[in-house]
């Protein structure tokens, strides 16, 4: 008996339903639970990704502003003074010239007066300097010109270095207010530079620039 009652109960149970509106809560009650639980995995995953790249870009940034301030403040890097460099080609080239006036012709002042000149040549074909410091150029041409038992006007460095000096010069005096004598004397200094005939050329237009 005992057990046919524990079976009726048994049964009875199992006929029991839950109402539809709590099943509906409880449901909602957990979806919403899953979905926080889901929130906070992603948060603490944005979190961590924050974190990690923002180290690595706070590093890629540093560095960047160690090479740039590297970059700055190496003194190889430093702004060339273009003029000053020619300036400095401009007395080293006086001082050989006059190291060979005195000492006579050398192979190391030869070399030093060819050196002089090809790098000289080289930086004012870069940046053309001022009226003055070619006409400082002109003056060493001309003593070097000048010197008894040496020719070097056709060494193809020296060359170079007159023919470098002509052209400007010529440039020089095209923009200069001349009388007619000197419109005549520019024509032919002109013609000679053609011919390349630069020490010569370089001769009228020294006889030019003492007359203004």
């Amino acid at each position: 008996m005992e057990d046919l009652k524990l079976i009726s109960q048994l049964k009875a149970l199992k006929e029991i339903r839950p109402r539809e509106n709590w099943v509906v809560f409880t449901k909602s009650k957990i979806l919403s639970t899953e979905q926080i639980k889901a929130t906070n995995i992603f948060s603490i995953l944005a979190s961590r990704f924050y974190i990690q790249n923002s180290k690595k870009l706070a590093y890629v940034f540093a560095l960047l502003l160690f090479v740039v301030a590297g970059i700055f403040s190496f003194p190889g890097n430093a702004p060339v003074d273009n003029q000053a460099v020619i300036k400095k080609n401009v007395v080293a080239l006086s001082n050989v010239v006059n190291d060979l006036a005195k000492q006579g012709k050398t192979d190391s002042v030869i070399n030093g007066i060819k050196t002089n000149a090809l790098e000289l040549a080289r930086n004012l074909n870069a940046n053309p300097a001022d009226p003055d410091v070619m006409k400082g150029v002109a003056v060493s041409l001309k003593t070097l010109a000048n010197i008894s038992g040496v020719d070097l006007s056709l060494d193809a460095d020296i060359e170079n270095l007159y023919q470098t000096v002509v052209k400007n010069q010529i440039t020089d005096l095209e923009k200069s207010t001349l009388t007619d004598e000197q419109k005549v004397k520019l024509a032919e200094i002109k013609e000679l530079y053609n011919n390349k005939k630069y020490a010569e050329a370089l001769e009228k237009i020294l006889l030019i620039n003492s007359q203004k």
